[in-house]
């Protein structure tokens, strides 16, 4: 019996831009949504923010934790060079989750503090 393999997910950027120079990037999405759909080595669809599949990548990590705690290394690497600092991710964030933000009474950066967050990693191919 052969049974069908499942459609890779698919990832939406409002801004895919990628470092093509270096092995890895990162990506960081409000919620754990994403921490609880996607799995190390899973490939996963990079797409723009209108739908059209761009390219692939595999996730080589995946996890759920307070923006107050994500990893320097982790901005450093982040795939939108806009997200380098604590603030260019918070702004970012906002344009891009302005409503869900808005529900939870975000409207500083000093409110993130406590809020979920996945922090993607991912390998382009």
């Amino acid at each position: 019996m052969n049974k069908m393999k499942a459609p890779a997910p698919t990832i939406r950027f409002n801004n895919p831009v990628f470092d093509e120079s270096v092995d890895y990037q990162y990506t960081v999405r409000l919620g754990s949504k994403w921490n609880d759909i996607l799995e190390h080595d899973m490939v996963v669809n990079i797409a723009d923010s209108a739908g059209k599949v761009i390219r692939q990548a595999t996730v080589y990590d995946v996890y759920a934790i307070e923006f107050e705690l994500i990893p320097l290394f982790v901005l450093a690497h982040e795939h939108d060079p806009a997200c380098h600092s604590p603030e260019g991710l918070f702004n970012i964030l906002q344009k891009a989750y302005p409503d869900e933000l808005a529900l939870l009474g975000v409207l500083a950066i000093e409110k993130m503090w406590d809020i979920e967050i996945t922090v993607i990693g991912l390998v382009l191919l």
